[in-house]
């Protein structure tokens, strides 16, 4: 489970999501980020514009994740050594 985030300065732009171990998770453009009170979407400025981004977790973290090792599925057959650990921990094997 994500426990963390870190949100860079104006001039990096990029939001990091990391677990309770260090590893990091994934990556977003754009800075100030906030998860909203329910956990439920994730609040970031734009890296282009003022903006804000919402990014949608639907059932939590795990779900963001598990979206990401779906899509991420054909690419990890290819290199699996690129296959980030959290999909194989939490049970997020690619269908």
């Amino acid at each position: 489970m994500v426990t963390v985030f870190s949100t860079s300065s104006d001039r990096d732009r990029i939001t990091r999501l990391y677990d309770s171990n260090g590893n990091l998770l994934a990556e977003y453009p754009g800075y100030d980020a906030q998860f909203t009170p329910d956990q439920r979407h994730l609040v970031v400025k734009s890296a282009t514009s003022d903006l804000l981004e919402v990014w949608p977790i639907d059932n939590g973290l795990d779900d963001l994740l598990a979206r990401g090792c779906h899509w991420l599925r054909h690419y990890f057959v290819n290199y699996p050594e690129k296959k980030p650990d959290v999909c194989n921990i939490l049970g997020l094997e690619a269908k």
